[in-house]
């Protein structure tokens, strides 16, 4: 069965708390889209979901970031991939959009 990416017609406003936790990012407090074919709304500050690529696998959700009108989340992953170890990955956190990431 091929998935389709959904793109709600409506716009997230960022939760009041993120910009606590994301230190040092340019939060915007204008709406975000979400988009995902898995959550209707963005996963809560520490829901668990599994990362779809480059091996990142499990991690909490942290926080919260927007782009080019997008909302993305700062996931910090349950183990680090050898790769990014290699090239001395700084963390803690992944930036994700929701096309990225898989509920557990």
């Amino acid at each position: 069965m091929e998935k389709h990416f959904a793109c709600p017609e409506f716009e997230w406003t960022l939760p009041k708390n993120s910009a606590q936790v994301i230190k040092g990012r340019d939060i915007k407090t204008a709406p975000a889209l979400w988009c995902s074919s898995e959550y209707d709304e963005p996963p809560g500050i520490g829901a668990r979901v599994r990362i779809t690529f480059n091996q990142w696998g499990t991690g909490t959700v942290a926080g919260y970031f927007t782009e080019d009108g997008f909302l993305g989340l700062l996931v910090k992953p349950a183990r680090v991939p050898e790769w990014a170890r290699q090239q001395r990955w700084p963390g803690p956190y992944c930036t994700v959009f929701g096309p990225e990431i898989e509920g557990l």
